[in-house]
């Protein structure tokens, strides 16, 4: 399991999960898992793959939208709406997977703009 941040591995070694995302129940973007400590800046979207996807794919395709329906991915979420507090995030990916917003959002008019 890796996680990447614009294109670059932030965590985690590629190709070698330790641990499997079937049992999961909950998936918590941006805070811990209590949602008591937050992350300090933006997301614009989060991409949940089966697959791996090499750091080329990864840089290749960050600024780009995929098709829901693209062979490995799990769910798909576009931040860039304006969204409020227990508002649905639709799941682009067709799992039906959709998400909560909690909390408070900025809206950011373009990337990097809370940088």
């Amino acid at each position: 399991m890796s996680i990447y941040k614009n294109g670059v591995r932030w965590w985690g070694e590629q190709g070698k999960a330790t641990r499997l995302m079937a049992p999961c129940n909950r998936l918590v973007i941006g805070a811990d898992g209590d949602a008591k400590g937050h992350f300090a800046g933006a997301i614009c979207e989060v991409r949940l793959w089966s697959v791996t996807r090499t750091a080329t794919q990864i840089r290749e395709n960050m600024v780009r939208r995929i098709p829901g329906a693209a062979d490995g991915l799990i769910a798909s979420y576009a931040l860039d709406q304006f969204v409020q507090a227990g508002q649905s995030i639709p799941d682009r990916s067709g799992g039906g997977r959709n998400g909560v917003l909690r909390g408070t959002t900025v809206w950011a008019l373009k990337p990097g703009a809370l940088l």
